[in-house]
């Protein structure tokens, strides 16, 4: 695009001032100093700024100073523009290098509000706009508005779902960590068609394609799917588990069998794990990065967790992202409904029909809670047999996305997806190797964690882990009113005493 900045004018008070390429100039030429001056006055304290237009970094100036723990990203219309001002506005060049403060060019200001932005660290975040900035390129403020919106819509989904489970999730990876055993280049048939089964209400139909290609396929059940299959007398090769919820537990009640590989989650629930531990079967432990994972891998020095992706967080989506990353070319995938067929929500026979039936009365019957389940969002029909809600559709895409993106074609034929993948694109399988934790380097560790630094007075390093392992636990502590208004520091604390409690009980 073209530069937005053509020259340089000089102010009243011989002051630099960028000039737009409609002549206009980025701040005013009587006394830009006084005008950034209150600018800054009027703007209300936020832990992070968001500021739309750099200029001469006047405004900059006066907001740093006025709020000088705060962190502010800014945002320049390209990189050429980003170099102009370095080289012509001194304040620029300056404030450029101060560790608070990102000046970034706006075809990156998706991927610099996602690093940057955690309301964990950052409670309060405002966007400034330079009005002469903004002015200059009016139609396209909009657009750059609605953008901004859109991705503040995505972080405060993530948030949403790290105060609810950071507590959680932080308890389970420390109690399911001497779970985790050494294994070395685990083979797997990936010559065989990988069939990945998930509980859609299709499983009922499509379970039997299982039993008709059973010494063809490699059978890798999700955790809900699992009872259902074995009610049918079908073996599953592998099962895929990554909630870290309680109730998920119930998904291996009974009988286990101690031949099936187990993968779960780092962060999964800890007595589901512990039960398939104790019963003998070998067990994969994989993240999909959660902070917490990679400071104990970073402390034992080795890769012990398989990295899979879950998409938008669907135990289906880890599934088929193992049996991709594992080596198999040839994927089908069973019951991944991406809705409700028939009225149902689940195929026969998972935990839920045993929870529901055990809960129903006469006012609320087994149908009633299941109707409930599905009409707790708005529903779109999309067929005559079946209907689906926003969230289900956005798993149907990023299921799509995956496929296209890691070079695999996608047919659907009556409910089985068809992944196949490309000739250009040949599976490399990823060595299934798995170190065990040094437990007793991990206490030593969390005996001389620098719990009472805080890391808000430094520039902070998404890269390291010793910065980012506790945001989820204190997204979690931030959502709770008794600590709600606590600075952050005091939210950090709390969250690394509670791991060294939970170290201490290994």
């Amino acid at each position: 695009m073209d530069r937005l900045y053509v020259s340089v004018l000089t102010s009243k008070t011989n002051l630099p001032v960028p000039q737009f390429k409609s002549t206009r100039p980025a701040c005013s030429l009587y006394n830009p100093e006084r005008e950034a001056l209150q600018f800054a006055e009027q703007t209300s304290p936020a832990d992070i700024f968001l500021l739309l237009g750099a200029g001469a970094g006047y405004h900059l100036k006066e907001l740093s100073a006025r709020f000088p723990d705060a962190r502010f990203l800014v945002m320049e219309a390209s990189e050429d523009d980003i170099n102009f001002l370095k080289q012509t506005m001194p304040e620029i060049k300056r404030l450029s290098v101060m560790p608070n403060i990102t000046i970034f060019p706006e075809d990156e200001l998706e991927k610099m509000l996602l690093q940057n932005y955690l309301p964990a660290l950052y409670p309060s975040f405002s966007v400034l706009e330079l009005r002469s900035w903004c002015s200059e390129r009016l139609e396209h403020t909009v657009e750059i508005r609605q953008k901004i919106k859109a991705v503040l819509e995505k972080i405060s989904c993530d948030f949403a779902t790290q105060s609810h489970f950071g507590k959680i999730w932080q308890h389970n990876i420390l109690k399911n960590i001497p779970a985790v055993k050494d294994i070395k280049n685990l083979p797997l048939p990936v010559n065989k068609t990988a069939v990945i089964a998930a509980a859609g209400p299709s499983l009922d139909e499509t379970a039997d394609y299982i039993c008709r290609n059973r010494k063809n396929v490699y059978v890798i059940s999700t955790d809900t799917a699992y009872q259902p299959l074995r009610r049918r007398g079908i073996f599953c090769d592998a099962v895929v588990s990554i909630d870290g919820q309680a109730v998920s537990q119930n998904h291996f009640a009974g009988t286990i069998d101690a031949e099936s590989l187990f993968i779960f989650d780092i962060a999964a629930n800890s007595q589901a794990v512990r039960k398939t531990a104790e019963n003998g079967n070998q067990i994969i432990f994989s993240t999909s990065g959660h902070p917490l994972a990679e400071l104990i891998q970073h402390i034992n020095g080795k890769k012990s967790f398989f990295p899979l992706t879950s998409g938008a967080g669907t135990v289906t989506m880890a599934a088929v992202d193992f049996a991709a990353k594992a080596g198999f070319s040839e994927i089908t995938v069973l019951g991944a409904d991406f809705g409700y067929t028939g009225g149902k929500s689940y195929a026969k026979g998972t935990y839920l029909d045993i929870l529901f039936k055990a809960g129903e009365n006469k006012l609320r019957t087994f149908e009633t809670t299941f109707s409930a389940l599905q009409y707790r969002s708005p529903l779109t029909r999309i067929s005559a047999k079946k209907t689906t809600t926003k969230l289900l559709e956005s798993y149907r895409i990023s299921f799509e996305e995956w496929a296209d993106q890691n070079g695999f074609t996608l047919e659907n034929d009556s409910e089985i997806y068809i992944l196949h993948k490309r000739e250009k694109d040949k599976a490399v399988a990823m060595p299934l190797n798995q170190s065990s934790i040094d437990i007793v380097r991990l206490k030593s560790v969390a005996k001389e964690f620098p719990a009472y630094k805080d890391f808000r007075t430094e520039e902070y390093d998404r890269s390291s882990p010793f910065q980012t392992a506790f945001l989820p636990f204190i997204a979690y502590l931030r959502k709770k009113e008794q600590y709600s208004s606590r600075p952050y520091k005091a939210l950090q604390n709390l969250a690394l005493d509670d791991f060294v409690l939970y170290t201490k009980l290994l």
